[in-house]
């Protein structure tokens, strides 16, 4: 069977790319999201986010018509069902909301058709695959999954800022109900990427994608624990970790960070703790790095408040100006969800006088929608007595610190969270108190 029809529900950052390479790939795509006005946006070709070449590409395959998005399932037969709604954690809790996922899952079952695949996208806990979405789309189509329809997950694996990239190059892990029911996911997906990885179940699948984030947030939470210790030895953690990486390869440790957040590594861990919990296991590590990582924004403004009473002034009647609100500077984004520096604001708010905020790619609009103060620079700079760097966009590696000194309210602070200046350079202009993470 060859499929040619694809239904995507949920158009946000996996499943807008997804749909933007498979219709390049020459399938024909259909887009579901509830929002109306999101809807018409991307059918007029304006993705509501920054990826590279994003708008480009969604403009040529809606043009086409290779691409279009609607608010209700297609009413045509179509031959894959690809899920990537968000599993965001319940307010308050450590736990995934999959209060979406039943809505889409739901869906999809009153519009299957036999022999159709339904291709779980979205991060769940292990086990829901079979357990909790299998039943539903069973019920609701009177067919049975593994003979009447094909079922499998296959984990988005993408980074933010090169996905477009990523999804034709990236190895796609598969795990299947049935052994038919993998080989005809890898058919699927042998169109985007030339590698597919056979799991041996759907378990097995939903947990590699824990496992790929939870990984990474404890490596992160290794280098910012260890700058939690440099700061209290005096010593420099990046100068420590360079030196500890340089010529040895059984070293890879990352650089320290103002926290670690994301829509997908402030979330995954505690999902993977739940499963753990779930089995009878609980886990130590696992929460422990995500308990560092998260502490590091209030641990700022902590510092930053005992620095400037050393200087002679009061983080309550400071001019704080933060840069940087996107929850990674590169590769380049405009995605606002879980960044620490939302975090670090809320705490700021607490201890400053006045809290200001710039971001380079982030629209203003976004920004004061997350009640920010916005500012544009150079003016924004005027009279800031604390001036944080919170991410590692590539702009601020054009900065001029002797320029931004003369606008600062001296003695000052530069809090450099991604050392994205030469601390010498610093350090030689006279008033200007540099910091880090780690420093």
């Amino acid at each position: 069977m060859v499929d040619e029809k694809v239904c995507m529900a949920g158009m946000g950052y996996v499943g807008l790319t997804m749909s933007v390479v498979l219709a390049e790939c020459g399938y024909e795509v259909t887009g579901v999201d509830i929002s109306q006005s999101l809807v018409d946006q991307l059918n007029q070709g304006n993705p509501h986010f920054f990826e590279e070449a994003l708008d480009v590409r969604l403009k040529n395959q809606t043009r086409r018509g290779r691409l279009k998005v609607q608010t209700t399932m297609p009413s045509e037969e179509v031959d894959v069902h690809i899920i990537s709604v968000g599993t965001p954690l319940i307010s308050g809790t450590q736990l995934p909301d999959l209060s979406y996922l039943d809505n889409v899952v739901e869906d999809v079952g009153r519009n299957l058709k036999k022999g159709g695949l339904v291709c779980m996208r979205s991060t769940i806990p292990v086990g829901v695959t079979r357990n909790k979405v299998l039943p539903i789309l069973e019920k609701l189509s009177g067919l049975v999954g593994g003979e009447d329809f094909n079922l499998a997950f296959a984990p988005e694996r993408t980074v933010e800022g090169k996905a477009l990239t990523e999804l034709r190059t990236n190895t796609q892990i598969i795990g299947g109900l049935t052994e038919m029911c993998v080989e005809r996911a890898m058919a699927f997906y042998h169109r985007l990427t030339p590698t597919v990885v056979r799991l041996s179940s759907l378990e097995a699948a939903e947990l590699v994608k824990l496992v790929d984030n939870s990984y990474r947030d404890i490596r992160f939470a290794f280098a910012n624990e260890l700058s939690l210790i440099t700061e209290s030895l005096g010593l420099d953690a990046n100068e420590v970790i360079r030196s500890a990486n340089l010529h040895y390869p059984r070293n890879n440790v990352p650089v320290p960070s103002p926290g670690v957040g994301g829509a997908c590594l402030s979330k995954d861990p505690h999902i993977l703790v739940d499963v753990a919990r779930q089995g009878g296991y609980e886990p130590k590590v696992i929460p422990s790095g995500r308990f560092v990582n998260e502490a590091i924004p209030k641990l700022i403004v902590e510092r930053l408040d005992r620095t400037m009473s050393g200087l002679g002034k009061n983080l309550q009647e400071a001019r704080v100006l933060i840069a940087g609100f996107a929850f990674k500077g590169e590769p380049e984004t405009t995605d606002l969800r879980d960044s620490t520096t939302l975090w670090l604001l809320d705490a700021m708010r607490e201890s400053a006088g006045e809290v200001l905020g710039y971001d380079p790619v982030v629209s203003s609009e976004e920004l004061e929608a997350h009640g920010v103060n916005v500012v544009e620079l150079p003016d924004g700079l005027d009279e800031v007595d604390v001036l944080v760097v919170a991410n590692n966009h590539r702009s601020y590696l054009n900065w001029d610190l002797h320029k931004i000194s003369e606008r600062l309210n001296r003695p000052a602070i530069v809090y450099d969270a991604w050392r994205m200046f030469d601390r010498s350079v610093a350090d030689s202009i006279e008033d200007l108190h540099y910091m880090g993470v780690g420093v």
